[in-house]
């Protein structure tokens, strides 16, 4: 378990806190390596414009499902890494 993620645990159940900012700056990261525009991502994805990608980077909201799983492709990554920043074991 990669200890960068927060756990916490309520009457012995472990939950996953998501942090947004994290996640944005993941984003971020990862669309760099990719050598990817912002407007690449927001064509990509059908968006109408980048305000939606600049919005998950900055942490202020974070992608839909159907977005996480299109950008967790589009970097060659699982949506796991990309939400906890942790790989599947």
């Amino acid at each position: 378990m990669n200890t960068n993620v927060n756990h916490t645990r309520i009457n012995s159940v472990e939950y996953v806190i998501v942090d947004p900012v994290k996640i944005g700056q993941r984003i971020q990261t990862l669309r760099k390596e990719n050598h990817m525009r912002v407007t690449d991502i927001s064509e990509q994805l059908g968006l109408t414009g980048p305000q939606a990608v600049y919005k998950w980077m900055s942490g202020k909201c974070i992608p839909e499902m159907g977005n996480m799983i299109m950008l967790s492709r589009m970097f060659h990554t699982t949506v796991e890494e990309l939400v906890l920043g942790e790989s599947v074991s």
